[in-house]
């Protein structure tokens, strides 16, 4: 897959895992920066932590990164629990925890 994107400019290569139980880590086939987490709704079309217009009662926006992203597995576990809890309705609310890594341009 390397070789098919190399003479693409500004590509954007992502190693993700879905629910993961502890931190993971990348691939040793390239050099992958950890990007932090994501929850996404479990139909897998938007994040709950930016696209849904925030859930202040669950988390500040101040508490996400440059991309983001929470920083913290544990954290983001946490987050995803406490957004079925408190929106139960909200078809945002349930979700996959995400690890994000970006492989970093050589």
């Amino acid at each position: 897959m390397l070789k098919q994107v190399a003479h693409i400019e500004n590509r954007n290569v992502l190693c993700v895992f879905r629910n993961p139980s502890e931190k993971p880590v990348a691939p040793k086939v390239a050099t992958f920066e950890f990007l932090g987490y994501d929850l996404v709704d479990v139909k897998g079309g938007v994040s709950a932590l930016t696209n849904c217009g925030g859930f202040p009662d669950v988390f500040p926006n101040s508490e996400l990164t440059i991309y983001g992203l929470l920083s913290n597995l544990d954290r983001a576990k946490e987050v995803a629990s406490h957004l079925v809890l408190l929106h139960p309705d909200d078809p945002h609310a349930k979700c996959d925890v995400w690890a994000m890594f970006r492989m970093i341009q050589a």
